[in-house]
């Protein structure tokens, strides 16, 4: 007994014919731009991130002219000039902070070492001059 979906009961598939290959090739068009140019950056900021490894006063005076400007005109360059601003507050408190450590330190030390300076004096041996 055969069932009707048995395999021995199938007509074999004929292959498929060879695809014929193309006679002409046409590249696709090229896509349309969808942006605009690039704008010119700001010359404040691009002061502004160069100065800031200097003079980070400096840095941070050109990266706040170069905000403002930025916001007036708007050209690009913000990231750079809000960058230079950030680095330049940062340095000006690092070297608050470390001032105020060192004259911490300074005041520790010559609290600390300075009752020394009076042992051996002439004084103490009872030489009066």
């Amino acid at each position: 007994m055969s069932t009707p979906n048995s395999p021995a009961q199938h007509e074999p598939q004929p292959t498929p014919a060879a695809y014929a290959a193309p006679t002409s090739f046409t590249p696709p068009a090229a896509p349309a731009p969808t942006s605009a140019p690039l704008a010119s950056h700001n010359v404040f900021a691009l002061l502004s991130i160069i100065t800031v490894c200097m003079s980070p006063i400096l840095g941070l005076v050109l990266g706040h002219i170069g905000l403002s400007t930025i916001k007036r005109t708007r050209e690009a360059g913000r990231g750079l000039a809000l960058t230079a601003v950030i680095l330049g507050y940062a340095a000006i408190a690092a070297v608050v902070v470390s001032t105020v450590f060192v004259a911490i330190w300074f005041g520790i030390a010559l609290t600390a070492f300075g009752d020394l300076t009076h042992y051996g004096s002439y004084t103490d041996y009872g030489y009066d001059y």
